[in-house]
């Protein structure tokens, strides 16, 4: 596998992981940072704390961020210096305000921090040599289908109480819309949307208004019912 193709699935791969676990969708991509060079996928910079829309422009400016330091701040993303660019990429969530205070939020990452470690993944250098030497940005392939729409019910979802109870089954239409079954995962969404109303359906306007997104991405006559869950 070429070395372009590999830092390519690899984001994709380990875009998958973080929304499989944190159930929230990831716009993840790798770009030459702005003040350092190196490469990068959020602001700031997690190399070098580089934000362009405010004063901090980090620790190094111009570009100053070489491929050893940066081999060295991934390798140190787990411990005893096994990290790769999964635990490099997911580490960062630690710093949130939500892993802090939030102890659903951090069992989740730590669990998709567990998975990360045993991923294949490019060695850094080479994605040093990609992203920051050959200054080639890479995104996820985009999807022909409405998969922000989609990523807006399960949002509306995660705002439920309680519903953790029902969590697998969102973690199912997840798998599914990774697979390339966009309807097949709407009509699972769906369906748990539905559940999740019940009785109080009056009450719950973002979930009415969840179920007239599905129909607009994913038609109640196109789409199929929910497969059985995965064993």
């Amino acid at each position: 596998m070429d070395p372009r193709t590999a830092v390519f699935e690899a984001v994709e791969g380990i875009a998958r992981l973080y929304e499989r676990s944190m159930l929230t969708r990831s716009p993840l991509h790798l770009a030459a940072c702005g003040g350092c060079g190196g490469p990068t996928f959020q602001q700031p910079c997690p190399l070098c704390s580089y934000y362009p829309m405010g004063s901090d422009k980090g620790h190094w400016h111009p570009h100053a961020a070489t491929r050893e330091f940066f081999c060295e701040k991934v390798a140190a993303s787990a411990p005893d210096g096994t990290g790769n660019l999964a635990t490099w990429v997911l580490g960062q969530k630690k710093r949130t305000v939500a892993y802090k205070e939030d102890a659903s939020f951090k069992v989740r990452l730590e669990d998709a921090l567990s998975f990360a470690i045993g991923m294949a993944t490019p060695e850094p250098g080479l994605v040093f040599d990609l992203v920051a030497g050959a200054k080639t940005s890479v995104s996820r392939e985009r999807s022909g289908r409405d998969v922000w729409s989609f990523w807006e019910v399960v949002d509306a979802l995660g705002l439920q109480p309680g519903i953790d109870a029902r969590a697998t089954d969102v973690v199912e239409a997840v798998d599914d819309l990774h697979a390339g079954d966009f309807d097949g995962a709407c009509a699972r969404l769906r369906a748990v949307v539905l559940e999740e109303m019940g009785p109080y359906a009056g009450r719950r306007p973002e979930l009415r208004m969840s179920i007239g997104t599905l129909d607009r991405i994913s038609p109640p006559e196109e789409a199929p019912e929910p497969t059985a869950p995965r064993t």
